[in-house]
């Protein structure tokens, strides 16, 4: 197959550039996060899956990867509904599923070495002062990145695990298992990151 052929395949989604792409999660997320309005919520929620849908991401895939953290969404909305309300618990949940579905559409269409590649461009200027690391904060972030799809995986292998053992598949059974293996996976990525600083 030519590179014609393939580059034909993907998605305008796809095509765009790592940086934009990027930036644009960087300035919905932002704006997402300082409105607390139920309305403007659903309706970027409603963007969302406009976009997915337009770069044909609305799939089996896409429910099965977002089914996993429903349960995590749920229970936050009750406890926020319980604390705050329900017009501020609203704006939580709405708000964390378009974060998901965007983070999801992102790690699918972009490669991470991209996104590294970016963020590592972007803090260069702080590296020469000295006041960051550019290649550890780029791999910290490819690492975490690449972590998302995997806890959806892992989500799903402990409901399988706890079904075959007999036990209910309610989500409070689940979430200890699911703590300690995220614990797990974020201690990977501190030692692949102190690897990276050993070996400079």
């Amino acid at each position: 197959m030519t590179q014609t052929n393939q580059a034909a395949e993907k998605s305008w989604l796809e095509r765009q550039r790592a940086g934009y792409k990027l930036l644009f999660l960087l300035v919905f997320s932002s704006f997402l996060l300082n409105v607390q309005i139920v309305w403007i919520q659903l309706a970027g929620l409603s963007g969302v899956i406009i976009l997915l849908f337009s770069a044909g991401l609305i799939t089996k895939k896409l429910w099965q990867s977002a089914r996993s953290f429903l349960g995590l969404i749920v229970m936050i909305f009750v406890y926020s509904a319980w604390l705050q309300g329900w017009e501020l618990a609203s704006v939580t949940g709405l708000r964390m599923l378009s974060l998901l579905l965007l983070a999801l559409a992102l790690s699918w269409t972009t490669p991470v070495s991209a996104l590294m590649g970016v963020v590592q461009t972007c803090l260069k200027p702080l590296d020469r002062l000295g006041w960051v690391n550019s290649a550890t904060i780029s791999l910290t972030f490819g690492l975490t990145l690449r972590m998302i799809p995997e806890l959806s995986l892992q989500w799903r292998e402990i409901r399988e695990a706890q079904m075959a053992r007999g036990l209910d598949r309610h989500v409070l059974i689940c979430i200890v298992p699911m703590i300690v293996r995220t614990l797990r996976r974020a201690q990977d990525i501190a030692d692949a990151i102190d690897v990276r600083q050993v070996n400079r």
